[in-house]
């Protein structure tokens, strides 16, 4: 029994007082309040603890501070709501409408979002460990600061989100598109993006261990001056994309389609380039000590002033300019 096993779950006892009528500091614990108009009511402070919120009207509602740990939020509509600083600890979101509303600082343990529209929602300074999105808008949304441990985000969309500063511990995200992403400055220590679209995202400044990128779009993307060590780029397609000053010490861009990217003064001491695609790429004072380029192929590839000791041609077939 899943509920059973649930931390938050408790379920009704008659012994158990009757619940307050909603409002500021209400006791709601376990209570159904489905199918309910709450639109624009005031339930700041709440405690809603496994309360039923199934096809519940909460569009424009302040639940700011409120404790909805457990609770089931199915077809709800939380347009606009105001959810600042909410324990949603084990809350369930499924075919949710939550288009704008303000997540800031939420705590968002083991917390479940599924098909649902959270487009430009704000998720800034939230924090979550088990957290999961499946197949959900977060288009535009604001996730500024936000800090996420082992989350997996599932078949979603991602357009022009703002996810700047944010610290992606060991985040997976498969089968996503994500266009125009910005993650500046994040942390994406042990992050995986699997078959996702990330064509002009931007990435400059971020940092981290071991980031992997497989099988991904990443057309004309902005990694300048990042500091990513051992970062994989497996069967990738970075045409135009911009590595300036990049430190990407160990870095592997396996079978990488490359052409046009610009990777001058980047270090990629020890790189592996091995089969990768480098028509137009530029090099341009780069460092490519003891770097593989293994079986590489291209047209027009620029080593201008790159350091090259110990740098493995192997079966490369590259016309330099």
């Amino acid at each position: 029994d899943v509920l059973a096993t649930d931390p938050y779950y408790k379920p009704y006892d008659e012994s158990d007082p009757l619940p307050d009528e909603p409002g500021p500091g209400a006791h709601l614990v376990g209570h159904d309040l489905s199918d309910r108009d709450l639109s624009g009511m005031d339930l700041s402070g709440a405690n809603l603890e496994c309360a039923l919120l199934c096809c519940t009207n909460l569009r424009g509602a302040n639940l700011s501070g409120a404790k909805l740990g457990g609770a089931r939020l199915n077809k709800a509509d939380l347009s606009g709501a105001d959810l600042t600083g909410v324990d949603l600890t084990s809350a369930s979101f499924e075919r949710v409408s939550a288009r704008g509303a303000n997540f800031r600082g939420a705590l968002l343990d083991m917390t479940r979002f599924s098909r649902s529209d959270l487009a430009e929602a704000c998720f800034a300074e939230a924090e979550g460990l088990l957290t999961s999105f499946s197949a959900c808008a977060l288009d535009r949304i604001d996730g500024d600061s936000l800090s996420l441990k082992m989350a997996r985000v599932d078949d979603c969309t991602l357009a022009a989100a703002r996810i700047n500063r944010a610290k992606l511990d060991n985040v997976r995200l498969d089968s996503c598109k994500a266009d125009g992403i910005v993650l500046d400055g994040a942390d994406l220590s042990g992050i995986s993006f699997v078959d996702c679209q990330l064509n002009d995202a931007s990435l400059s400044r971020a940092k981290g261990q071991g980031p992997a990128w497989f099988r991904c779009g990443l057309h004309r993307a902005n990694f300048s001056k990042v500091e990513l060590t051992a970062a994989h780029f497996f069967d990738v397609d970075a045409t135009d994309a911009q590595f300036l000053a990049a430190h990407l010490p160990e870095a592997r861009f396996d079978r990488a389609i490359l052409k046009g990217a610009d990777f001058a003064r980047a270090n990629l001491f020890q790189a592996s380039l091995r089969k990768a695609v480098l028509t137009k790429t530029s090099f341009y004072k780069a460092n490519l000590y003891d770097a593989k380029l293994v079986e590489t192929a291209g047209t027009r590839v620029s080593f201008d002033q790159a350091v090259m000791t110990k740098t493995n041609f192997q079966r490369s077939e590259l016309v330099r300019i």
